[in-house]
């Protein structure tokens, strides 16, 4: 190793390219060298070849020979952002591989690669599982991925909402209740509103007041709250928890309706995968975990919740992410920006419009 050491000084007077392939060859002669990998690795970083560079540093630290060096430039790589599509008027977080999208004053849906699965042309626009609640302007129907109609409703009403759980919320006039995929109306709508249902729970709102319930519509708590928290996709129940509001302030209560612990928050957003949710307390933003406990401490002028690793932190009015331990991963530079999800995309926006970004250590 010593004489190759030698033999890469005189490849460096040789040029750039010269240098750059000797290099390359020291990890193939030498593969337990923490040096070769040490050096390659700063080669790659200096030639911008990042989706190599954390290739290469996985295989150092499987051997247990990451420098610090190729250590910090892993982390540095994988929170680098690649741009997968843009120009959106409103976008919402992928679930299910796609996402909802606007353009104008229609909705369409994206696939994981940036490509429209079925481009923007419907008025309304649920979530897209396996399939999707539109209103093409004159009435709401289902439609699968191929954008084909695959059931309608036998009678008018006003909204449909994403089919979760076999249920699907519905509304006519100011009353709101559930149907299934069959789109047959039931004659009586009891509540003033119905969410999503997401893990066997939705809430309901009645007589002014907010419980959750089962899919068989039977209560999971009392009508006794203020309110039950909604995320972007309209569903009660995430990392385990619901968050509801009384007297002034939000509790988290588990799936049987009970209190997790005594500590209310001025405000919340529901949890968005496998972190921590983002909690209000004196004016500040911080995380609390499922179990309750505050793990990092609220400094933040607006927060919303970690997955995969990252949360959503506002600091000057600009928008960026941290990790786990509140070290700050990627800079504020957004106007806004939602928490990524489980394929490492997440929707941000810069000058009045949305794209979607992700994480370079992600692959499609």
């Amino acid at each position: 190793e010593a004489v190759y050491l030698e033999y890469l000084a005189q490849a460096k007077l040789l040029g750039e390219d010269r240098y750059y392939a000797a290099v390359e060859k020291y990890v193939e002669l030498f593969p337990e060298s923490a040096n070769a990998y040490d050096l390659y690795c700063g080669e790659l970083y200096e030639r911008a070849s990042y989706k190599t560079l954390m290739e290469i540093a996985l295989i150092a630290r499987e051997k247990g020979i990451a420098t610090e060096n190729v250590k910090n430039w892993y982390i540095e790589c994988s929170h680098m952002l690649k741009s997968v599509a843009g120009g959106f008027d409103e976008a919402q977080s992928f679930v299910g591989g796609y996402a909802r999208v606007k353009v104008g004053e229609n909705h369409g849906y994206i696939s994981s690669n940036g490509s429209f699965l079925i481009g923007p042309s419907y008025p309304g626009a649920t979530i897209m599982m396996d399939c999707a609640a539109v209103n093409d302007g004159q009435e709401w129907h289902l439609i699968n991925q191929l954008g084909y109609k695959v059931a309608r409703t036998n009678v008018p009403v006003d909204s449909l909402g994403a089919m979760v759980n076999g249920k699907i919320s519905v509304s006519k006039g100011d009353k709101w209740g559930y149907t299934n995929s069959s789109l047959v109306i039931p004659e009586e709508l009891p509540y003033e509103y119905a969410s999503t249902f997401k893990g066997g729970f939705a809430a309901v709102k009645k007589n002014g007041k907010w419980a959750v319930i089962n899919t068989a519509e039977e209560f999971v708590t009392q009508l006794e709250y203020d309110e039950i928290v909604l995320d972007e996709f309209d569903t009660c129940y995430n990392g385990g928890v619901i968050f509801a509001k009384r007297n002034g302030l939000y509790y988290m209560l588990n799936g049987k309706g009970e209190q997790i612990s005594e500590q209310g928050f001025e405000a919340v957003y529901p949890f968005a995968g496998n972190g921590p949710a983002a909690v209000k307390l004196n004016g500040k933003w911080g995380f609390v975990a499922n179990n309750g406990q505050i793990v990092i401490e609220p400094t933040y002028e607006d927060a919303k919740s970690f997955n995969v690793n990252l949360g959503a932190v506002c600091v000057d009015g600009l928008w960026g992410y941290i990790g786990t331990t509140g070290q700050m991963r990627i800079e504020p530079q957004f106007d806004d920006c939602m928490p990524f999800a489980s394929n490492g995309i997440a929707a941000v926006k810069e000058n009045e419009f949305w794209r979607y970004v992700q994480l370079l250590s992600f692959r499609n």
